[in-house]
């Protein structure tokens, strides 16, 4: 018995044989889906936490490097050179600072003062607060000077200081402590303090 040829039809051998066209089924699409958002779920809150800390340590190295350059200048130039929180209080985050030569010693800048440095506020959640110790806490400084401290020729500062910076973002980041002894030696010397 013969049989009949019949012709090739396009794309009817594929459909019989081995699958025509690549791809993903929905159910794989869904799974895929799944593990993203679940690694997605446990990485971002690690990022978010290292991006502050970056801005935490940026913020504490501004700092510290302004208190070196006005130190710095005190002893270059042979003048005092003061630090000033711009807002007037012992919050030097909220409109930044100020640095500049004081030739009369008063921690404000005379229209005749040369001004070296200023800071504008980052807009952040960063704080830089001057504080004191208080027992084992760092608390605002309530004496009279708090917004300013100045440098002398010598390099010495016009009085032991410290500051505190953390992010009021987020509470449980522990915060830093730079301090000034009244050598003018500008150290960071805490990394774990805790911010109200």
């Amino acid at each position: 018995m013969c049989s009949a040829i019949r012709p090739r039809v396009p794309g009817r051998a594929r459909a019989r044989g081995a699958r025509a066209e690549s791809g993903f089924t929905l159910v794989e699409l869904m799974l895929v889906l799944a593990l993203m958002a679940l690694i997605l779920s446990l990485a971002v809150p690690s990022m978010a936490r290292f991006v502050a800390g970056h801005r935490l340590s940026l913020r504490t190295n501004d700092l510290v490097s302004t208190l070196h350059l006005v130190r710095g200048e005190a002893v270059r130039r042979g003048v005092p050179v003061t630090l000033r929180a711009a807002s007037g209080d012992a919050s030097f985050h909220a409109r930044g600072w100020t640095s500049f030569i004081d030739t009369d010693g008063d921690g404000a800048r005379a229209g005749d003062e040369e001004l070296l440095q200023a800071s504008v506020p980052a807009g952040d959640s960063i704080t830089v607060v001057r504080v004191q110790r208080s027992g084992s806490n760092w608390v605002t400084d309530t004496q009279g000077s708090k917004a300013w401290l100045s440098f002398q020729p010598v390099g010495t500062a016009s009085r032991a200081s410290a500051f505190r910076i953390c992010d009021a973002g987020d509470r449980t980041l522990a915060g830093r402590v730079v301090q000034v002894n009244a050598t003018g030696r500008v150290s960071l010397i805490s990394t774990g303090v805790t911010c109200p």
